[in-house]
Parts: structure tokens; C-alpha cells; sequence
């Protein structure tokens, strides 16, 4: 799949995730050394600021902390 995320708006927006639970996501994640652009489905967003997602593109679960260094991750317009 071929995105231009520099086409789409941020998922995370003054340090808030703004994409709804169930809302569609694009983000760049690193598997075997190698990073693609990934398409994924919201599950939760923690009190803590801990995202959840379902990774649609290799059919995992994935999360990242909002208080950590964040992935490029934009939401799916």
C-alpha cells in the first residue's frame, strides 16, 4: 500500500491522540529491520496515554505511549 503521509492530518495533536476509538490510522512502524507505512484500527486509549491499536497490515496488536517518542502516525482522513 502506498501512502503519502505527508498528505494526511496528525492522529496526535498538542500532545493529545484525537482519532476515535474505532477510527482508521496510518503510522510507520519498524518490523525486522525494515519501516513501512502500516494501516491500523484504534481499540483503546488509556487514562495513562497508552494507544492502542489493531495493525491491520500484519494483523497484530500494537501501543506506544504518548509520554514516550512517538511514531509518525496520522489519522486516516
Amino acid at each position: 500500500m502506498k501512502v503519502d503521509l505527508s498528505k494526511l492530518p496528525d492522529a496526535i495533536v498538542d500532545g493529545k491522540f484525537v482519532v476515535p476509538v474505532k477510527g482508521k490510522v496510518f503510522f510507520e512502524r519498524t518490523l525486522s529491520g525494515t519501516t513501512k507505512v502500516h494501516e491500523g484500527t484504534v481499540m483503546k486509549i488509556n487514562e495513562n496515554g497508552v494507544v492502542d491499536l489493531f495493525d491491520d497490515t500484519v494483523e497484530q496488536f500494537y501501543s506506544f505511549s504518548l509520554h514516550q517518542k512517538l511514531p509518525n502516525i496520522k489519522a486516516s482522513s
